[in-house]
């Protein structure tokens, strides 16, 4: 996209800015054309005039980002994709290039763990009203570069961008109140819901075509790799808001959410899986596997009555029904039934490739990949938790917590039993937990799970409860 395009879309946006400010705030619209305001301007007006200025720079960045994705675009178009610098195609096929191995991909791979962490700063001001907005405006401009509408179409586009505009400016920008836990769950989960959603399944699909393209010879399977993490009520040293009730919530939030985005996909599933067994041919492993969903389903007839004859349809209704039962033991916070339900995402993965692998024997490959594979992705990819909830608290109440856990679970049985110790996982040498107001110049270690040093500087590091010497936990 050239600099020319770039001031066009940038001119529109300025134009419908300017237009905003003259029927609501027509003091100011001369500090948009680059004239000082008034010295004598009272400070309502002149907060106001500041905050046109941001915005304006909101505006500017949002066609700046529309103009890089085009000529993007644009390049991919005249260079091919494998040649954009930084995507996984050009990586690979540098790499196969240069000699590397398939073996030895093959390795670096399976290796590959990436897992970013959501966190809600508290300085974080921007309300997720304006992100949408913000959005909102962006899709206007890309609706724009169509070169199909008439000038009528057009001018209607226009109008529309004009009013997202609009709304913008007398939209309050910032909170006016530090943001309850509640409220940084749900500004979290809007990055999900509005795109992370359907992009992080496409890294697995574009990682694992860029393997097939530099090396056609090999089978490649990428295994998910990419997966998100959130300290959003967890965060328990660093937020005093965050309890016990607060983390628990935002667990069934985050898993709620996951849920319901797998109920519209299966619908999507139901409504597009169509295939009837008229016209395909059902493999023998696929019509064992609808048998026994069916009969665990508890409604066989009615299921088959619904879809006669297919049975995709078949096996998406009775995944649905498994499903509604998770999510409808996660609303009522309540643990997953013992009957037809999924307890784990392990579960309705295997249901996809179930699935998947149907199709792929009825000759239906492209509906594999292009239907049930990205949702199985999505699964691989969000769990039944959409992020995973890192717990930051300090040392001692871990160490309370999982003796509290430990005894809860073998009858009270000492947490400095070397099962728990197995269980742990503890590295052999692991020194005990000292106390900040240790002076003991000699620190403790552990002989067989008990320390050895002076009672008053040295806890059990199990059960973080104070030792004595060369003594049982008193736990």
């Amino acid at each position: 996209m050239s600099d020319e395009e770039l001031a066009r879309t940038a001119g529109l946006l300025h134009d419908c800015f300017r237009d905003v400010i003259r029927t609501h705030q027509p003091e100011i619209e001369r500090v948009l054309a680059g004239e000082r305001l008034d010295p004598q301007a009272p400070p309502e007006l002149v907060a106001r005039a500041i905050q046109a200025q941001g915005m304006w720079f909101q505006l500017l960045s949002i066609a700046e980002q529309n103009a890089a994705m085009r000529q993007r675009r644009q390049s991919e178009v005249a260079r091919g994709y494998d040649q954009l610098r930084g995507t996984f195609a050009q990586v690979v096929s540098a790499a196969a290039r240069g000699g590397v191995a398939a073996d030895e991909m093959r390795a670096v791979v399976a290796n590959l763990r990436v897992r970013p962490v959501i966190t809600a700063h508290p300085t974080e001001a921007k309300r997720v009203t304006v992100l949408e907005k913000h959005r909102r405006i962006y899709r206007r401009l890309v609706d724009l570069e169509a070169p199909r509408w008439t000038p009528r179409e057009r001018s209607a586009l226009v109008e529309n961008l004009r009013t997202e505009i609009e709304l913008l400016w007398l939209t309050g920008e910032l909170r006016l109140e530090k943001p309850t836990v509640e409220q940084e769950l749900a500004w979290g989960l809007y990055f999900v819901h509005e795109n992370l959603f359907e992009v992080v399944p496409e890294l697995v699909d574009k990682l694992e075509r860029a393997l097939r393209q530099a090396y056609p010879t090999e089978h490649w399977q990428v295994a998910p790799f990419f997966q998100f993490g959130s300290w959003i009520g967890g965060d328990r040293d660093g937020n005093p808001f965050v309890t016990n009730d607060v983390t628990r919530r935002a667990l069934f939030e985050n898993r709620i959410a996951s849920l319901r985005r797998y109920r519209q996909r299966l619908g999507d599933l139901l409504r597009g899986l169509s295939v009837t067994e008229r016209a395909a041919p059902i493999a023998p492993e696929f019509r064992e596997a609808l048998a026994r969903e069916l009969a665990a389903s508890g409604d066989a007839e009615r299921i088959q009555q619904r879809n006669r004859g297919e049975v995709y349809r078949q096996l998406v209704t009775c995944m649905l029904r498994k499903l509604d039962a998770t999510l409808t033991s996660a609303e009522r916070r309540e643990p997953v039934p013992e009957t037809v339900a999924y307890r784990t995402a392990d579960e309705l993965i295997a249901d996809l490739r179930t699935l998947e692998d149907g199709l792929v024997a009825a000759r239906g490959e492209r509906a594999a990949d292009l239907l049930v594979r990205p949702v199985r992705r999505e699964v691989e990819a969000f769990r039944f938790s959409t992020f995973r909830l890192d717990v930051r608290d300090n040392s001692p109440r871990v160490n309370g917590a999982l003796a509290a856990l430990w005894r809860a679970r073998n009858s009270g049985a000492c947490t400095c039993s070397p099962k728990r110790r197995v269980c742990l996982r503890t590295p052999p040498g692991s020194r005990a937990v000292r106390s900040r107001s240790c002076r003991c110049s000699n620190p403790s270690t552990i002989c067989g799970g008990r320390p050895k040093s002076c009672a008053t500087c040295c806890k059990c590091r199990w059960c973080a409860a104070p030792c004595v010497p060369n003594a049982a936990c008193s736990k």
